[in-house]
């Protein structure tokens, strides 16, 4: 009873600390050579696919949306040449036996600092992976509203932060923790239909620009996605990055059909793969996708996939360290069941 009431009566940074210490010796335990090593003969005697799902590679650049750093980034690109077979999934079904389980590197959302920071690496190490762009994002030159808004609550000065007003969320309880605000007003954002994400937006940029020479996170220009074509694999991350739980068949139905069309009038290349943001779905979307014609559709749920399905599980990605970043490589405490043939819903 005493440490239930201690733990009420907690302020938050309090909390954030002691979960960092719980987070350190869980890794301290978790993450050493001969547990990872023992992960992957599981994992390769599973016949499990393995897709990690990444956003940022840049340097820290004060946005409380955290991203992978370059060094870390190569950390886990030298980890996972090691001990995985690295695919993309217009090759999973042409791959040779080999002792080593697959293994897919899927990017999200198409951000500037792709070409800047992780594609020099990925040609470092000759390894090929999957970016799904937001058409909208890439033609209006800026992120999403819910990045934005992490890129304001990790930047502004205080006085303008505690002057941010939400509607429909109260976001003092934060006080000075601006990752886990920009975690709160995040989520509030995109856990809603666009047509209310786009009135949020118009109440909330005003206020960003309030501060002096903000720049939201850049994105990859038109030109910048096109140089990828023919190394890189792109896919579709929707139009718009709406969360499809909460839109209607109809607006899903146009959004494919918007996606397809950017891809073969602007980018010049035909999409076969879908990428649903925020890890929002409903279960008939996913057939009227396949139905569609999308090769591949992409999920997140945090679990294992398989070479087989069309329908791929993946594991949302970030680290802080390497051996956080070896650590969710491996599937973090997921068990790779050898009967994952199915994404879970």
């Amino acid at each position: 009873m005493q440490f239930a009431r201690y733990w009420v009566e907690m302020r938050l940074d309090d909390v954030v600390v002691l979960m960092k210490i719980i987070k350190n010796i869980a890794l301290f335990s978790f993450a050493n050579q001969i547990i990872l090593k023992l992960r992957i003969i599981v994992i390769r005697k599973a016949g499990v696919l393995t897709i990690l799902n990444l956003h940022r590679v840049s340097e820290k650049d004060g946005s409380a949306y955290q991203s992978l750093t370059p060094a870390i980034f190569n950390e886990l690109l030298l980890f996972i040449k090691k001990n995985f077979e690295l695919t993309t999934f217009e090759n999973l079904n042409s791959l040779a036996v080999s002792g080593k389980p697959k293994l897919i590197l899927s990017f999200d959302d198409g951000y500037k600092d792709f070409i800047e920071y992780a594609v020099p690496i990925l040609e470092k190490h000759h390894i090929s992976v999957n970016q799904n762009i937001i058409p909208e994002c890439v033609e209006r030159k800026c992120p999403p509203i819910n990045v934005i808004a992490q890129d304001f609550i990790g930047r502004a000065p205080s006085s303008l932060l505690k002057q941010l007003k939400i509607s429909g969320t109260d976001i003092r309880f934060f006080n000075s923790n601006r990752y886990q605000m920009g975690l709160h007003v995040s989520s509030f954002i995109k856990n809603r239909p666009m047509s209310e994400q786009r009135e949020l937006e118009e109440e909330l940029m005003p206020q960003f620009l309030n501060m002096d020479n903000f720049v939201p996170t850049a994105m990859m220009s038109l030109e910048e996605v096109r140089q990828l074509i023919g190394v890189h694999e792109l896919g579709a991350h929707s139009y718009s990055h709406a969360s499809m739980r909460f839109e209607s068949d109809e607006y899903f139905q146009r959004d494919m059909v918007n996606c397809r069309d950017y891809f073969l009038n602007f980018i010049k290349n035909p999409v076969d793969i879908y990428a649903f943001p925020n890890g929002s779905f409903r279960e008939p979307q996913i057939n009227m996708a396949k139905d569609f014609g999308y090769k591949h559709i992409l999920l997140v749920n945090n679990s294992f996939s398989n070479y087989q399905t069309d329908v791929h599980n993946r594991f949302g990605f970030y680290a802080n360290s390497k051996r956080e970043g070896f650590f969710r490589a491996v599937g973090g405490f997921k068990y790779p069941y050898a009967n994952n043939l199915k994404h879970v819903i």
